[in-house]
């Protein structure tokens, strides 16, 4: 079994430590990941991009602190350090100072969690597709494996499921997980609309579905207080990347979701990885949107353009402060036959993946 370890080791030329080699863990160094430290001490003195905050032009540095990656997605920050997936390379990535770890043995990783214990949760898709019609191959179904201190433990049979997206865990570790169960296309692409729903699965129970409906249920998030839980839709009523809806519920004592309403409509873009502010607010990546929107009661005050046209899948708040809104992004992929998906895009032909910086005024909550 792989196992994930600190960063230790020489400081290279760059003044970053490389992690030491270890039969359990993959590593990559180099400028590309060393630079994060100088990077993020410099984000606010570069020039970036426009940011739009309350009719006030402000100008943000956007700046590239890894790269090396394919599909980056599912960022999160926990323990001093900022964690994600790359779904093509199908590994968990782990990046400070000291470079790039990463955790392998999945058959496509999409998301991760971590319980209040230091129990790291990933939702692996398997090799069973996003919908029925994909679902040939059942020598992997959808997964939820969980780790203790870089040690599989456990893991979660969710063949019941056709796949398995973005996941958020709460206070008392409870797991909130996109799954999909049906699709109203012949399932063969992404392009279809897929029904999805939201699962509960608690630390000690059984697992039970809380919400139903949601077209592709994509970026999920529950806000500091976790009196409030919002998941957002991966297409839109036509099955493209427009008109997607953002959710919200209200979190019930049992971990039950209430009084569904609409939070936001995105008419570019969809409603991708997100994560709450200290003052629960919303930070929302829009994909081929290519904007991280803050939404405040369902207001956009604050965007974030990405550079070069590439699109944010993913947010996370870290840094020391709390205050470096962390982004996973990629390069647009080939444009597709409407024919064959609807949304015109070829969502497997991603090819480059980063991870992005960008100093904020509000931080992320404690923890």
């Amino acid at each position: 079994m792989e196992r994930v370890v600190g960063a230790t080791g020489s400081a290279n030329g760059n003044g970053c430590r490389t992690p030491s080699p270890s039969p359990s863990t993959r590593r990559s160094g180099g400028p590309a990941a060393c630079a994060i430290a100088e990077a993020v001490r410099t984000l606010r003195g570069v020039g970036g991009v426009a940011l739009c905050a309350g009719g006030r032009n402000v100008d943000r540095a956007v700046k590239v602190v890894a790269g090396g990656f394919v599909a980056t997605e599912a960022a999160r920050w926990f323990g001093g350090a900022l964690w994600f997936v790359d779904q093509q390379l199908a590994t968990v990535q782990r990046l400070t100072e000291g470079g790039v770890e990463r955790l392998g043995g999945f058959a496509r990783p999409m998301s991760i969690g971590f319980r209040p214990s230091g129990e790291m949760l990933v939702a692996d898709l398997g090799t069973s597709g996003m919908t029925p019609g994909d679902a040939t191959d059942r020598r992997s179904p959808p997964t939820i494996h969980v780790f203790r201190d870089g040690t599989k433990v456990d893991a979660i049979d969710l063949s019941a499921f056709a796949g398995v997206n973005d996941m958020t865990v709460d206070r008392q570790g409870r797991a909130y997980v996109d799954v999909f169960s049906a699709s109203s296309g012949d399932g063969g692409s992404l392009g279809n609309e897929v029904v999805g729903q939201v699962l509960l699965i608690p630390p000690d129970g059984e697992p039970r579905v809380v919400a139903e409906d949601i077209v592709a249920a994509n970026g999920i998030g529950i806000s500091p207080d976790g009196r409030t839980l919002v998941v957002g839709e991966t297409w839109g009523p036509d099955g493209r990347f427009a008109s997607t809806r953002l959710f919200r519920f209200d979190v019930e004592p049992d971990g039950s979701l209430t009084n569904r309403r609409v939070e936001v409509t995105v008419e570019d873009g969809c409603c991708d990885g997100l994560c709450f502010d200290a003052e629960g607010a919303i930070w929302l990546s829009t994909a081929s949107g290519g904007e991280v929107l803050r939404l405040v009661h369902g207001q956009v005050v604050d965007r974030i353009r990405l550079p070069d046209g590439r699109w944010p899948l993913a947010c996370a708040l870290g840094g020391v402060d709390l205050r470096t809104l962390y982004i996973c992004s990629v390069e647009p992929p080939p444009r597709a036959d409407p024919a064959v998906s609807r949304n015109g895009w070829d969502l497997t032909g991603f090819r480059r993946g980063f991870i992005e910086a960008v100093e904020v005024d509000v931080p992320g909550p404690a923890t």
